[in-house]
């Protein structure tokens, strides 16, 4: 009989303890760059559009607004205010064959349909 109390008193404590650790606050790791008041073009049909993109561990952690995005940064996130200027996904070519992609970069041209005007070209953010 005293191992059964014993054993329903053990299972109450590890019931308890389960219940005490899940009602903690843990919070998530901070951010370590926000990218806020922007126009963000996600490349998602459901979501378009957004005006902040928080970045961890070089992984995007969140894409939404600036309310949102603030609440993942903390004391050390580096803040970047792009004040309404235009955040675009990264072009990246995977798949090049060496002798042919050579030829390829000498013929690249991206001025065929205009380009930035010369007083215009402080307006462009480069982020290493």
């Amino acid at each position: 009989m005293q191992s059964c109390r014993s054993l329903f008193q053990l299972l109450t404590g590890l019931i308890m303890l389960g219940l005490l650790v899940a009602c903690t606050n843990e919070t998530a790791p901070s951010a370590d760059t926000v990218f806020l008041n922007a126009n963000i073009y996600t490349v998602n049909e459901e979501q378009a559009w957004a005006e902040a993109l928080a970045i961890r561990d070089g992984r995007i952690v969140f894409v939404g607004d600036t309310e949102d995005a603030l609440s993942l940064a903390g004391a050390e996130t580096k803040q970047i205010d792009l004040d309404g200027k235009l955040l675009l996904p990264g072009f990246i070519d995977t798949h090049v064959h060496p002798l042919i992609g050579g030829g390829y970069t000498r013929a690249l041209s991206l001025d065929t349909f205009g380009g930035i005007e010369v007083g215009k070209m402080a307006d462009i953010v480069v982020l290493d």
